[in-house]
C-alpha cells in the first residue's frame, strides 16, 4: 500500500470530499460508507490512472485510507457535532487498509505525508448536506465556523429567507464584532441585503455605524464605508459620500472594488469628463491584476469599459443593476433634457376626410394604435377598430345632412392632437420596452400588474430614455412615465413630487400650452390621441392640490376644461370650489349652470352656497333639495360638527353615499362656516336627513 500513497494525493479532490460526506450523513455507519467508498472510489479517479483487476485491492486499500481521513475529520450530526476518529492501529498490529502487513510497514510511515483534512474545511460541506432538523440543532448547539455560517445563510437568501439570515449572521456584530477578515466582510453583505429587503434601514445603518466607529482598518471597515457612500448619495449628501469613499480607500488603497463607487459620486455631479478620465485610469488598475483576478472583476471591467465610452449610459445600468432606487435614473435623465425646446403639435383637422380616403388596413391599423393608447386589450383592438370607423364614416359623410340642415363635418370644433411624425416613430419603438398598461378610463393608475420600477423592468425604458432624449417631446412617452411615477412607492412624498413627478407633468403642459386652438376648438377625451394630454392636466391638478400650489391649480384647470369641456375627470370640482373660497359667488353660479344634470356635490351644494350668498334664497333651496336627492346624507355631513369618516374604498366614490358627502364636507364646510347664517339655514330647514326608500345598489364611479 505504501506504494499507493502517491496515487492517493492524486485523488484528493473537492468533489471526493464533498460526496463522501453527504455518504457520512446518509449511511450514519462507518463500515457502509468505507464500503460505498471502495465500491465507488473509481470514479473519482484522474483519467490517465489505469488500474487492472489485479490491482483492484490496491484500489480498495486507497479508498479505505482515504476514507478514515475524511471520517475522522467530519462533525458528526450522532456525536454532537463533533468528529469521532477512528482508532489508529499499534506499529506491530495488522494495517487497517487490508493489505495484511503490519502497520509500520505498510501506511503507518507514508499516512503521515498525507494532507490532512481540517473540521473547519467540512462544516461548510456539512451544513449544506444535512436535514433541516439537524441544521437547526447543530446552530443551536454547536460552535460552527463563519464560512459554514455563510453557505447556511447564502441558502436563506436563495430561499428568500431574509429574517432567517438576520437571525443567523447578527451575532457576529452584536456587542463585540467577532471578526473583520473577507468572511466578516461577506457576512456584512449578507446582512445588509437582508435587512434592505426588510426595509430595515435604520437597522441597517446603524451597523455600518458601529462597524467604521469601531474596527480596526480592515477590508471590513472598508465595505462599511462603501456602503455609508451609497447610503449618502441616495440622500443626495454628496460631501458625505466622498468623506465615506476617501476613508474607504484608506482602508483599502489597493481595492480596484471602489472602483464603480468613485464614478457613481462623479456622475452625481454630473462630471461626465472625469467619469471617462478615472475610467481609464482604473482600466490600468485591473490589467496589473493577475489573471485569476482579472477574470474573477470581468463583469466589472466590461462596466468601466463601457463607462470610458459611455458614462451616461453604464452608469445608469450600474445605479440599477446594483439594487438603487431606479427613479435616481430617471431623475438625472430629467436633469439633462430639460431645457429642450417646446414641441410644436397640430390639431388633425382631416380627420374626417381621411376617414374616407385613407385605405382600411391603414385606418384599422392607425385606430388599433389609438385605442391600445386607451387601454384596451390586444385582443379587442382591430374588432373595436373597425367599429368605430365604421361609425366615424357615417357621421362625417359630408353628402348627409342632419334634420337641421347643418352639415356637422363642417361646424365641428372637436379635434385630435397630431403628433409630429418623427416622434410618432420614437413612440413605436418606446411601445416595445414600456410594457405597462395605459390606466383604464380617467384612472391615473394602470390595473397592470406589472411593477415598471422591478429592475430588470426599469432598466429595459429607462436606457430607452437615456439614448433617446426626444422622448421629452412626447406627450404618449411623458404620460406613460407619469403612470410609472404615479405607482412608485415614494408618490405622496413631497420632494419626490416636487423633484420627479411635476417636471414631466410640467412638460406636457407647456407641450399642450404650445398648441395652437382658435376659440371654439376643443380636445375633448373622447379622441384617443388627446388622452395623454388631458390625463396629464388632470394629474398636474392632483399634483398642484397635494403641494398647495393653488394658483398654478386654477390655471391649469381652466385650460383643462377650455380644451374638454365635458370634464371627464371632475375638474369642474377645483373651479367652482376654487370661485367659492374667493368669494367668487356669481360666477360661481353662472360656472354651475354649465352642468344643469350634474351629480356632483359640488356643483350642487356649489350652487347652493352661491345663491344663498346672492341672497336667492328661494333657488338655494331648490338646489339643496337637488344635493338631498343625489346624496340624502349630504347635509347631515356637512352640518354636524363631529362626525365619524366613513368607511372609503380607495379610487373609488358611491354616488350616493356617505364618502361623497365627507369629501364634500372636508373640501368645503369651512366656506360654509364662513358664510354668515349659512350653516344656521340649512341646520333648520334640511337638518334632518331623509329616510332612504329601497334602492338599487349604490353606482360606484371612478376617481
Amino acid at each position: 500500500m505504501a506504494n499507493d500513497m502517491n496515487s492517493l494525493e492524486s485523488i484528493f479532490s473537492e468533489k471526493i470530499i464533498f460526496d463522501a460526506v453527504k455518504a457520512i450523513v446518509r449511511t450514519k455507519d462507518k463500515d457502509a460508507y468505507l464500503k460505498w467508498l471502495s465500491e465507488n472510489i473509481k470514479h473519482y479517479l484522474p483519467e490517465d490512472f489505469d488500474f487492472t483487476d489485479d490491482e483492484r485491492q490496491s484500489l480498495n486499500e486507497v479508498a479505505t485510507v482515504l476514507g478514515r481521513i475524511i471520517w475522522n475529520a467530519t462533525p458528526l450530526p450522532w456525536n454532537k457535532f463533533r468528529p469521532q476518529p477512528l482508532p489508529t492501529p499499534g506499529r506491530n498490529e495488522k494495517c487497517f487498509c487490508g493489505s495484511g502487513k503490519k502497520y509500520k510497514q505498510c501506511c503507518g510511515d507514508s499516512i503521515n505525508k498525507l494532507p490532512q483534512i481540517d473540521p473547519q474545511i467540512i462544516w461548510p460541506i456539512l451544513v449544506s448536506v444535512i436535514p433541516s432538523k439537524e441544521l437547526k440543532e447543530a446552530l443551536l448547539n454547536s460552535p460552527i465556523p463563519i464560512n459554514a455560517i455563510l453557505v447556511v445563510a447564502d441558502r436563506y437568501v436563495k430561499d428568500g429567507l431574509p429574517q432567517k439570515t438576520i437571525s443567523l449572521l447578527q451575532p457576529f456584530f452584536k456587542d463585540e464584532i467577532k471578526g473583520h477578515g473577507e468572511e466578516f466582510d461577506y457576512a456584512l453583505h449578507l446582512l445588509c441585503n437582508a435587512y434592505d429587503d426588510l426595509d430595515k434601514y435604520r437597522s441597517k445603518h446603524n451597523l455600518l455605524k458601529k462597524i467604521v466607529e469601531t474596527a480596526p482598518r480592515s477590508p471590513l471597515r472598508s465595505s462599511a464605508w462603501q456602503r455609508l457612500a451609497a447610503i449618502r448619495i441616495d440622500k443626495g449628501d454628496t460631501a458625505g459620500a466622498w468623506e465615506a469613499f476617501k476613508n474607504a480607500m484608506k482602508d483599502s488603497p489597493d481595492s480596484v472594488d471602489l472602483s464603480h463607487l468613485e464614478l457613481q459620486l462623479l456622475a452625481v455631479e454630473g462630471k461626465w469628463s472625469q467619469v471617462q478620465e478615472r475610467a481609464n485610469f482604473w482600466l490600468k488598475k485591473f490589467k496589473n491584476l493577475p489573471k485569476e483576478a482579472q477574470v474573477d472583476y470581468a463583469e466589472l471591467v466590461d462596466l468601466i469599459k463601457h463607462a470610458a465610452t459611455n458614462p451616461k449610459e453604464a452608469l445608469a445600468t450600474l445605479s440599477i443593476e446594483s439594487g438603487n432606487d431606479p427613479s435616481h435614473v430617471l431623475h438625472d435623465w430629467i436633469a439633462d433634457v430639460t431645457g429642450r425646446p417646446v414641441p410644436e403639435y397640430q390639431l388633425d383637422k382631416d380627420i374626417a376626410s381621411n376617414i374616407h380616403d385613407d385605405d382600411e388596413e391603414h385606418l384599422i391599423q392607425k385606430f388599433s394604435s389609438k385605442l391600445q393608447m386607451m387601454g384596451l386589450s390586444k385582443d379587442e383592438l382591430e374588432k373595436t377598430a373597425k367599429r368605430l370607423i365604421g361609425e366615424l364614416k357615417a357621421s362625417s359623410n359630408p353628402d348627409v345632412e342632419s334634420s337641421d340642415g347643418d352639415n356637422h363635418a363642417e361646424n365641428n370644433y372637436e379635434y385630435s392632437i397630431k403628433t409630429p411624425e418623427i416622434i410618432l416613430n420614437l413612440e413605436k419603438k418606446w411601445e416595445n420596452v414600456f410594457s405597462l398598461d395605459k390606466p383604464f378610463g380617467t384612472n391615473n393608475k394602470s390595473f397592470s400588474s406589472e411593477d415598471p420600477w422591478e429592475p430588470s423592468i426599469a432598466k429595459e425604458w429607462l436606457l430607452f430614455l437615456g439614448k433617446n432624449p426626444a422622448a421629452f417631446d412626447s406627450l404618449a412617452i411623458l404620460d406613460d412615465i407619469a403612470t410609472a411615477l404615479f405607482s412608485n412607492d415614494y408618490f405622496n412624498d413631497e420632494s419626490f413630487l416636487k423633484k420627479m413627478i411635476l417636471p414631466i407633468l410640467d412638460r406636457s403642459f407647456a407641450i399642450v400650452n404650445n398648441i395652437k386652438l382658435e376659440d371654439k376648438e376643443t380636445l375633448p377625451w373622447g379622441f384617443m390621441g388627446n388622452r395623454p394630454a388631458l390625463r396629464s392636466l388632470a394629474r398636474l391638478v392632483t399634483v398642484s392640490s397635494m403641494l398647495d400650489k393653488d394658483k398654478r391649480l386654477e390655471k391649469v384647470v381652466d385650460i383643462y376644461l377650455r380644451l374638454n369641456p365635458n370634464d371627464n375627470h371632475g375638474m369642474r370640482m377645483f373651479k367652482i370650489n376654487g370661485l367659492l373660497i374667493r368669494n367668487n359667488n356669481e360666477e360661481a353660479f353662472i360656472f354651475s349652470r354649465n352642468y344643469p344634470e350634474d351629480f356632483d356635490l359640488n356643483i350642487l351644494l356649489g350652487r347652493a352656497l352661491a345663491l344663498f350668498r346672492l341672497g336667492n334664497i328661494e333657488n338655494a333651496s331648490e338646489a339643496v333639495k337637488a344635493s338631498i336627492e343625489v346624496c340624502p346624507k349630504c347635509i347631515h355631513y356637512l352640518a354636524a360638527k363631529n362626525i365619524k369618516q366613513p368607511k372609503l374604498s380607495p379610487g373609488l366614490i358611491s354616488i350616493r353615499g356617505a364618502d361623497a358627502a365627507w369629501f364634500y364636507r372636508f373640501a368645503m364646510r369651512d366656506a360654509w362656516l364662513e358664510t354668515n347664517g349659512a350653516m344656521e339655514w340649512l341646520q333648520k330647514n334640511f337638518g334632518n336627513p331623509k329616510k332612504e326608500k329601497a334602492r338599487q345598489p349604490e353606482q360606484l364611479k371612478l376617481v
